[in-house]
């Protein structure tokens, strides 16, 4: 039997983690394209907010006639990137918060 390689190992015990914690979870390819419906399923939002910030340009995509095609690796990317962007911004109200006394 062979060895399980390190990085699916870690990904399988994420994937366990988020179902014991009754969350959905998803495996794709990151190199799949994703309609704009399974894209804004993904990353929690409307698709006519996605369409929106498509149309922005926070996201490239490309089109086959008139639907839209988005990488996965780029849904995920903008994900990351949006979480960090809350998460700087609340590690700042904190921060703000400590300065003026609200925290003991």
């Amino acid at each position: 039997m062979k060895a399980v390689p390190p990085a699916a190992a870690a990904a399988l015990e994420r994937v366990l983690e988020a179902m014991a914690r009754g969350d959905g979870v998803a495996v794709i390819a990151l190199d799949a394209e994703l309609t704009t419906q399974e894209a804004a399923d993904l990353l929690g939002i409307s698709r006519p907010t996605l369409v929106k910030r498509l149309e922005e340009g926070a996201l490239p995509f490309r089109t086959l006639g008139v639907h839209r095609r988005i990488k996965a690796a780029e849904v995920v990317a903008y994900l990351e990137h949006e979480r960090a962007g809350q998460q700087a911004a609340l590690d700042k109200m904190v921060a703000d918060n400590q300065r003026a006394g609200l925290y003991d």
